[in-house]
């Protein structure tokens, strides 16, 4: 406590010295006061909203630009000449694409798949899992398990891997996220913290590493405005659960600090589905005289019960209980991730900005599963550079760089006894190391802007053998250099219309564990997976309409296939050509319903038939059947009322049928799901605030699966295990206290 005291008189001069304009913004026809008005002082890069008398102070000096943006008024720009100011808006006569300060969606700088999650579209303390965030966009689907057990994927990309995210990069203010393996722990990443979310999809840009799947670009929020701020968030709903997010930052000048902390408790829907879990989280930049340094940690503590996958008759009669072997046995995980990084950006000159990244992390598994018990422990550090040189006048741009991964991971099993483990089964230590060299240019003519690009992977695993009862398994494996090339090309007019080519390739790496046989030998003639897309899109903004349009074709070569071998075991072969065709397109608008009041509609859908276009496989020819585990259609719609003080949301999504193998003998129908959300601030001042939510989900109670485990098998004479069931009816409330000084 004394030095939050020394920290706060230390900076009060400053606080006191600087000098701050006072006004408010109005309507100029009616006088009326406008609430949550943005309003930026250009110069020194400081943004603020009005309060509930459209009144706002902000640091500035006379001369100083400041602009004033509001959802349904015309954009106010002018230098000052008084440090108290009155400034009235005139109504527009279109409503602007988003409420948000800068008018021209970042989406349309972009000539190529790209979807944006606004801090808007995430609800207040996300409780039941982020499925609902994602699948509203229209190319993802996630499923979910468990709150410890979820998938992403991205157009069909990553949709066979057993537990986890695979084939995507994730990356956390430019820090990568992903394993060495290929993961990504999507659940780790507490949303309360989050700013923003850029998703690109299908094999993408060079700079981001020319992922198969894509790449998720998480932004954390900072504050512009010197102060210090506090909050604390409760929510408490159906199936036991508990969830509690504190926060706290500091922004002084130059320097930003904020802390967040998460808590999450719940029984959970199933039996033996217990879960536990901490996420602390810290970020914070500091502006020197040359550059900027900036930090990023996180670290998740998880504790969990596995109640496992359902026969198809389990599911149908009693979708509450768990897989029997895995409760007989006790089944859980217990394990902590932590990771973090380090970024310096610098001006080198007035046309070359290099950024500059150390990131590492570790990983504790303890895994107790009915089959055998699992102990992993591992370690990675790495070393990520960008760098953007513009030319004449910015009409040309190179970027070039390079991200380098070394990951170590001792790893074994153990017999599963009633209590504890017993004898060894496996014992192997694995270093896995990548290096990724990417080389991106951009020219920008009038209306027209061509982007090309290359990316150079280089993968390596070496493998040490401690148990050589099946024989010495140790030795190196690597893969050839994949070269990855990118162009799009672009025609963007003045008027917000937006047309698009793009022609890329991207690559996915084997892990280690996938080389392996049934005999745990190593099968060398495993292939990475690559892949060809091509699309074309558009972007359009008419009005108060924006409408979203992309048709592509993917290749794929050399698709992963898991196949489980016995209860315990997955096999992977590859499986010829895929083809992953698709239509994604989304309409929206904004509708003004009254004085501080409007509509925003969103509809979104997807076609994406995806099928084998040539895998055989143990004499079984599997051409021309779909993919399994991927919905051919998805719909989604959304309408939120929004007030300055809070919003009421509806959303409704609708699944297709799915197939659970490659065969299409297993077929897993379709279901909907709408939720209902709600938040509103019932108190505010210069300090305090005090916000309350609630949330519905499921509200027609409908039966589904969740998730699904790919091509199934049955053992021991029982009935193969492959359904998730989805959460039923379930309610959520909370309230948010929040302190600014």
């Amino acid at each position: 406590m004394k030095v939050f005291y020394l920290f706060f008189f230390l900076c009060l001069p400053g606080w006191i010295l600087g000098q701050t304009l006072q006004g408010q913004v109005i309507d100029k026809a009616t006088k009326i006061a406008l609430i949550g008005a943005m309003v930026e002082n250009v110069d020194r890069d400081i943004t603020i909203q009005t309060d509930f008398e459209g009144r706002f102070e902000i640091e500035a000096s006379i001369g100083d630009s400041i602009r004033i943006i509001h959802v349904f008024y015309e954009p106010i720009a002018r230098r000052i000449n008084s440090l108290e100011i009155t400034f009235k808006m005139k109504e527009a006569m279109y409503v602007l694409s988003d409420p948000v300060l800068i008018a021209v969606p970042d989406k349309y700088k972009y000539a190529h798949s790209f979807e944006r999650i606004e801090k808007s579209d995430i609800p207040s303390n996300v409780v039941q899992g982020q499925q609902d965030i994602y699948n509203a966009k229209p190319g993802l689907f996630m499923h979910a398990g468990a709150l410890n057990t979820n998938r992403l994927t991205i157009r069909g990309i990553g949709s066979r891997s057993p537990f986890s995210t695979t084939k995507i990069r994730a990356y956390v203010n430019d820090i990568p996220i992903t394993t060495g393996i290929g993961e990504s722990n999507l659940e780790d990443i507490n949303l309360s913290f989050i700013e923003k979310i850029n998703i690109y999809k299908g094999p993408t840009r060079p700079v981001f590493g020319a992922g198969l799947g894509g790449a998720i670009h998480y932004s954390i929020r900072n504050h512009t405005q010197d102060n210090i701020q506090a909050s604390n968030q409760l929510s408490v709903g159906s199936y036991g659960t508990l969830k509690n997010n504190t926060e706290f930052s500091i922004k002084h000048k130059k320097l930003y600090v904020a802390a967040n902390y998460d808590r999450l408790l719940s029984v959970g829907y199933r039996a033996h589905n217990r879960v536990g879990r901490h996420i602390f989280s810290s970020v914070g930049f500091l502006d020197l005289k040359k550059g900027a340094l900036k930090y990023y940690i996180n670290h998740t503590d998880l504790s969990a019960q596995i109640p496992s996958s359902l026969s198809e008759i389990d599911f149908d009669v009693n979708p509450r209980k768990a897989a029997f072997n895995w409760q007989q046995a006790d089944g859980n995980e217990q394990n902590n991730r932590s990771y973090g990084g380090l970024s310096y950006e610098l001006p080198i000159t007035n046309h070359w900005m290099t950024k500059n990244i150390i990131f590492a992390g570790r990983y504790f598994n303890d895994e107790r599963r009915p089959f055998n018990v699992l102990n992993q422990t591992s370690a990675f550090v790495g070393f990520r550079s960008v760098n953007t040189v513009e030319y004449l006048r910015k009409r040309g741009e190179f970027l070039f760089g390079t991200e380098m991964y070394r990951e170590g991971e001792r790893w074994n099993t153990r017999e599963t006894l009633d209590q504890g483990a017993g004898m060894l089964l496996s014992d192997n230590q694995e270093q896995r190391t990548y290096v990724n060299i990417f080389l991106e240019h951009l020219y920008r003519w009038k209306f027209l802007h061509l982007r090309t690009g290359l990316n150079l992977n280089a993968t390596r695993y070496q493998l040490t053998d401690f148990l050589l009862t099946n024989g010495d398994q140790s030795g190196q494996y690597r893969y050839k250099p994949i070269l990855s090339p990118f162009i799009s090309l672009e025609y963007k007019t003045k008027d917000h219309y937006l047309y698009y080519l793009s022609i890329s390739h991207g690559y996915s790496i084997p892990t280690l564990e996938e080389t392996l046989t049934q005999e745990d030998l190593i099968n060398e003639a495993i292939e990475p997976e690559t892949g060809y897309n091509v699309e074309v899109g558009m972007r359009r903004k008419i009005g108060q309409w924006e409408i979203d349009a992309a048709l592509y074709y993917m290749y794929v070569f050399n698709l992963l296939v898991p196949e489980r071998v016995t209860e315990d075991q997955y096999i992977v072969v590859n499986a010829g050509v895929t083809g992953h065709p698709g239509v994604e397109t989304t309409i929206r608008r904004y509708y003004k319903l009254g004085y501080q009041y409007y509509l925003k509609t969103n509809f979104s859908y997807q076609y994406g038939p995806h099928r084998f276009i040539q895998f055989n496989n143990k004499n079984q020819d599997f051409s021309g059947a779909f993919l399994p585990g991927n919905p051919n259609h998805r719909a989604h719609a959304a309408f939120i009322l929004q007030h300055y003080r809070g919003k009421l949301a509806w959303s409704h999504q609708l699944v297709s049928k799915m197939f659970a193998d490659d065969a299409n003998t297993i077929e897993v129908p379709g279901y909907y799901l709408s939720n209902l959300h709600a938040e509103y601030q019932i108190w505010a001042n210069r300090f305090w605030s005090i916000r309350i939510h609630a949330s519905v989900n499921n509200i027609f109670n409908e039966q589904y699966a969740s998730m699904l485990a790919v091509n199934p098998r049955s053992f021991g004479g029982n009935a193969p295990r492959y359904l998730y069931p989805g959460l039923e009816q379930n309610y959520f409330a909370g309230v948010q206290v929040g302190y600014k000084l």
